[in-house]
C-alpha cells in the first residue's frame, strides 16, 4: 500500500498506525473528488468500508474516470 485515504474522523485515527503516507478526508464526497486525482495509470485501488459511509461514491467516481479514458 503506497497511500491510505481515510474517510471520516473515526477512520482518520488509523493514519498514525498505518505508518505510511495517508490522506484524511471528511466524507465520501471529498474522497470521490480526491482519489481519482491521485491515481496514475496502472494503479490498483481497494475501497473498503461499510455501506454507512457511502463509499460507493468513490467507486463510481473511479468508474467514471476509467470510462473517460
Amino acid at each position: 500500500v503506497d497511500l491510505l485515504v481515510t474517510v471520516g474522523s473515526r477512520a482518520a485515527a488509523m493514519g498514525p498506525a498505518f505508518g505510511g503516507l495517508t490522506r484524511a478526508v471528511a466524507d465520501a464526497a471529498e474522497a470521490a473528488a480526491l482519489v481519482p486525482e491521485l491515481l496514475e495509470p496502472g494503479d490498483t485501488v481497494l475501497v473498503k468500508a461499510s455501506r454507512g459511509v457511502a463509499l460507493e461514491a468513490v467507486a463510481e467516481a473511479l468508474q467514471r474516470q476509467v470510462a473517460r479514458r
